[in-house]
């Protein structure tokens, strides 16, 4: 078995929903009726986990004043856990030179 990590980038956090809820994704809340983000799904079968991690922020600046910058878009991590192709539920998919964020497996 093969892990991979998808990172993806949508334009905004409805448009993140949106895509999660197209793929069927999206669980309902028991007791309150609101959909949530699950932290993993199964698609045909095959273990997929879910980051939904949001906005991003970089350091810029200089060591001595460093300046936070938001990166661009809403953003969402996979790991795939399937030997074959990783869904596709839309969005950019985003190859960070250095993650800010991993998976601790």
């Amino acid at each position: 078995m093969i892990m991979q990590t998808i990172r993806l980038r949508f334009a905004a956090q409805a448009a993140t929903l949106d895509a999660l809820k197209a793929a069927g994704w999206l669980a309902t809340d028991p007791e309150t009726g609101a959909e949530t983000v699950p932290p993993l799904v199964h698609v045909d079968g095959v273990r997929c986990d879910i980051d939904m991690i949001g906005a991003l922020w970089a350091t810029t600046g200089t060591e001595d004043e460093p300046v936070m910058t938001p990166l661009p878009g809403w953003h969402l991590n996979l790991l795939w856990w399937g030997d074959g192709a990783a869904p596709v539920i839309g969005g950019e998919v985003v190859e960070p030179a250095k993650p800010l964020r991993e998976w601790l497996v």
